[in-house]
C-alpha cells in the first residue's frame, strides 16, 4: 500500500494541495486526472519525496531522508512527459549505469530480452536515445523501468504525443506491468487510457477525490540507508556535443590559466632581475670616451666597446677638465685585450688550460676579452674584497672547469694595442671628412694565475654579464699594456696607404669615479659639455633606463594580453555555464535515482578535475611555446626558476578556478528541481 496523509504544497502564495489524501495497491492502474495546470505532474514529484513536509508511507514504512536515496534508487521508476532520458549515455548504458547504482553485475541478455518486450529488439543498442521516435522513447524508459525492476512505476502523460498504435503498445506494456504486480500511478487526460484505468483521482478544489475503495493490503517493504558514491566512469559518458563542450573547456582554459601564469610569472621575474640589475649595478663609476662626430650625427652612441676607427684621443687638457669636475672623485684609464682582431678579419679566440685547447668562435658565441678592475670598485668575492685575478663563471664552464676552483692557471691569446695612427677619410656617399684613429696591435700569449671564478651575483659588469670575461687588477693589466707600448705591431694595415704618422698607443677610453650615485647624471652631463664628441656611459642609469624601456614596452603588451584573457574568461565562463545548464535533465534525473547533491556534484565536478590536469600538462608545452615567442627573455638563463614559478602560479590559478566551479556547481545542483 502506498499512502500520503496531509499533501500541501504550496509554491510562494499558490496554494496546489491542501491536506489532500492518497492510497493505492499494487496490481492496478492509478490514474490522476484533471485540468492542465491543476497539479498533476507536482503531486506525483510528492511520490518522489520531492516535498518533505507531506507524509509518504510505502507498506507501512515512512520515507525519510534516511531512506529515500534507497526508495528512489531501487523502488521507484519514474517517466516524465517528455521521456526524458540521460543525453550522455547511450541505450546500453542506461542498463549498465543502474547496475552500477544497485552494485550488481550488468546483464546484456536480460536487457535485450527487456527490449523485446517492448518492441526495441531490432534499435542499436549502442545508439543515443535521441536517435529514437517520441513512442520508441518512452517504450525504451519502460524496459528500463522493467530492468530496474522497480515495484513503483510513475508515469507523467505515457501517451502524450503519441499516435493510436503507440498508445495501444503503451497501454500493454502497463497491462503487462499490472499482472506483475507493480504499482503503476500515472497522470493524463487521455480518455483511451481513462477508460482502462483501475483506480482513478480527480484533482478537485486543491484535493484528490477518489470514488473508488481502495482495500487494505499489506506488504513487505525493506529500506534500508543506501550510500551511493562518486561514479568515475560516469565521466566517459558524453554524447559528440558533450565531448566537443569539454574539449572547448579545456583550450579556453588552458589559453586562459596559461595566459595568466605567463604574464604574471615573467612579470615578478622581470622585477626581480631588474632590481637585481639596479642593486648590483649599484655603483657610482661611468665611463667616458671621445668619438668621430661624423659618427655621433650616424646614431653611433657606444663608448669604447666600438669600432677601433671610431674612438679618438682624449687630450691631457680635456682629460683634467674631467677630473675637475664636481663629484669626480679619480678619472682612471680603460683598455681591452680582445682574443680578435676584427682589423685583420681574425674570429677565433683559443684558451688553454691543463693541456686542453678551447677554441671561441667571435660571430658565433662570442669569444673571451680581459679587462682591468679598480680597487675603488670594492668587488667582493664570498663576501671578501677580490684579490688578484678572476675569470667570469661562463668561461670557467666553456673550460671545464669546476666553479669552486681557485688558483689555477690559464693561457690565452690576446691582441694587445702597441700603436696608433690618425687619418682623414670620407665617412659615407655624402663624402663628409672625418678624423678616424687606428689602433695596431700585437698578437701576445699570457699566462694568467687565476684565482677565483665570478659572477655577475658578486660583480655586475655588462663585460661579465655578456659572456667570457678575465678580470685583471687595474696595475696588472697596465704593466702588460705598458710593456708593449710601441713595440712593433703584427701589420701596419693600411698605415702607409695614408701617409699617417704611428705613434705610441695612448689609452681613449676612461673610467670615471664619482662620489654617489645620484651625481652620475650631473657628471655626465658636464662632460658632454666639454665636448660633443664625448660618449659617456654608466651602468646604474643604463639599468634604470633599461627598467623604464622595459615597462613602457610591457605597457602594450599587457593591455594586449588583458583583453585576451579577459575574452578567454568570458568565453570560458560562457561555455562552461552552457555546459552545466545543458546538463540540466541530467542532473534531474540523477536525483530520481536517488543520488544526493553531494554525489551529483562530484559527478558533475569530475569534467572540472580531468580538465584542470590535461590543462596542467598542457602548461608545460604552453611554457616553452611562450619563452619562445618571447617571454622571459630578461630571465633566459634561470630556466629552471622561470619554469618553477610559472608552475606555481598556474596550479594556484588552477586550484581558484576550481573552486569557483565546484562552488558554482553546488549552487547549480541545488537549485535543479524535478
Amino acid at each position: 500500500m502506498i499512502e500520503m496523509k496531509h499533501v500541501n504544497i504550496n509554491f510562494g502564495d499558490q496554494v496546489i494541495f491542501n491536506d489532500a489524501h492518497f492510497k493505492t495497491c499494487p496490481g492496478r492502474i492509478t490514474g490522476i486526472i484533471g485540468k492542465s495546470g491543476c497539479g498533476k505532474t507536482t503531486f506525483l514529484k510528492s511520490l518522489l519525496y520531492q516535498y518533505k513536509d507531506n507524509l509518504l508511507y510505502v507498506d507501512n514504512i515512512a520515507i525519510n531522508n534516511s531512506n529515500k536515496e534507497d526508495y528512489l534508487l531501487n523502488k521507484v521508476s519514474y517517466i516524465d512527459q517528455f521521456g526524458t532520458f540521460f543525453d550522455n549515455m547511450k541505450v546500453y548504458e542506461h542498463f549498465e549505469f543502474i547496475n552500477h547504482l544497485q552494485e550488481s553485475q550488468y546483464d546484456q541478455t536480460k536487457m535485450n530480452n527487456m527490449l523485446h518486450l517492448v518492441g526495441l529488439d531490432l534499435i542499436d543498442p549502442s545508439c543515443y536515445p535521441s536517435s529514437l521516435s517520441i513512442g520508441q522513447r518512452k517504450r525504451f524508459l519502460i524496459a528500463l523501468s522493467m530492468y530496474k525492476d522497480a515495484s513503483i512505476i510513475i508515469i507523467d502523460e505515457p501517451t502524450a504525443s503519441l499516435d493510436q498504435e503507440n498508445k495501444e503498445i503503451v497501454l500493454q506494456l502497463l497491462e503487462k506491468l499490472k499482472s506483475e504486480n507493480k504499482y503503476i500511478i500515472i497522470t493524463t487526460h487521455d480518455e483511451y487510457l481513462i477508460n482502462h484505468l483501475d483506480i482513478t483521482y480527480r484533482i478537485e478544489n486543491r484535493i484528490l477525490v477518489c470514488d473508488q475503495n481502495i482495500d487494505e493490503i499489506n506488504q513487505t517493504t525493506q529500506l534500508k540507508k543506501s550510500d551511493i558514491n562518486s561514479y568515475h566512469k560516469y565521466f566517459f559518458y558524453k554524447n559528440k556535443r558533450q565531448w566537443f563542450q569539454f574539449i572547448l573547456v579545456l583550450l579556453l582554459g588552458s589559453i586562459m590559466t596559461i595566459s595568466i601564469s605567463t604574464n604574471v610569472s615573467d612579470s615578478l621575474l622581470q622585477e626581480n632581475k631588474l632590481s637585481s640589475g639596479i642593486k648590483q649595478a649599484n655603483k657610482a663609476e661611468l665611463y667616458t670616451g671621445k668619438m668621430n662626430d661624423s659618427y655621433i650625427a650616424n646614431g653611433v652612441d657606444s663608448y669604447y666597446i666600438g669600432d677601433a676607427e671610431v674612438n679618438l684621443d682624449i687630450s691631457t687638457e680635456e682629460l683634467n677638465r674631467i677630473k675637475s669636475i664636481k663629484h669626480v672623485k679619480s678619472v682612471y684609464p680603460f683598455d681591452v685585450f680582445d682574443t680578435i682582431n676584427q682589423m685583420e678579419d681574425v674570429s677565433k679566440g683559443t684558451v688553454y688550460y691543463q693541456g686542453s685547447k678551447t677554441q671561441f668562435d667571435y660571430f658565433q658565441e662570442g669569444s673571451p676579452m680581459v679587462v682591468p678592475y679598480y680597487s675603488f670598485q670594492n668587488i667582493k668575492v664570498d663576501g671578501k674584497e677580490l684579490k688578484g685575478n678572476a675569470i667570469s663563471q661562463s668561461l670557467a664552464r666553456k673550460l671545464g672547469i669546476d666553479e669552486k676552483e681557485k688558483n689555477f692557471k690559464i693561457s690565452i691569446d690576446v691582441y694587445v694595442p702597441v700603436q696608433q695612427y690618425t687619418y682623414q677619410c670620407e665617412i659615407d656617399d655624402s663624402k663628409t671628412l672625418g678624423t678616424l684613429s687606428q689602433v695596431l696591435t700585437k698578437k701576445v700569449n699570457l699566462e694568467i694565475e687565476i684565482n677565483h671564478i665570478i659572477s655577475t651575483d658578486d660583480y655586475y659588469n655588462e663585460f661579465l654579464s655578456a659572456g667570457y670575461v678575465v678580470l685583471m687588477n687595474d696595475k696588472s693589466f697596465y704593466t702588460i699594456l705598458n710593456q708593449y707600448n710601441n713595440q712593433t705591431p703584427d701589420s701596419l694595415l693600411d698605415s702607409k696607404e695614408y701617409n699617417a704618422a704611428i705613434t705610441p698607443y695612448q689609452s681613449k677610453n676612461y673610467v670615471v669615479e664619482v662620489d654617489r650615485i645620484k651625481n652620475l647624471k650631473s657628471v655626465e652631463k658636464e662632460i658632454s659639455q666639454i665636448s660633443n664628441n664625448f660618449i659617456t656611459y654608466d651602468q646604474y642609469n643604463s639599468v634604470t633606463d633599461m627598467v623604464d624601456v622595459y615597462k613602457e614596452e610591457r605597457k602594450g603588451r599587457y593591455i594586449f594580453m588583458a583583453v585576451v584573457i579577459l575574452i578567454a574568461i568570458f568565453l570560458y565562463v560562457l561555455v562552461q555555464m552552457n555546459a552545466l545548464d545543458d546538463r540540466k535533465n541530467e542532473i534531474k534525473l540523477l536525483k530520481v535515482y536517488g543520488l544526493k547533491n553531494q554525489t551529483i556534484c562530484s559527478l558533475m565536478n569530475d569534467n572540472m578535475i580531468v580538465q584542470s590536469i590535461l590543462s596542467l600538462l598542457l602548461s608545460i608545452p604552453g611554457f616553452f611555446i611562450a619563452r619562445k615567442i618571447g617571454f622571459f627573455v630578461i630571465n633566459r638563463q634561470s630556466m629552471t626558476m622561470s619554469l618553477l614559478l610559472f608552475m606555481i602560479i598556474q596550479i594556484g590559478v588552477t586550484l581558484v578556478i576550481c573552486f569557483l566551479y565546484i562552488c558554482y556547481s553546488q549552487w547549480f545542483v541545488k537549485k535543479v528541481d524535478l
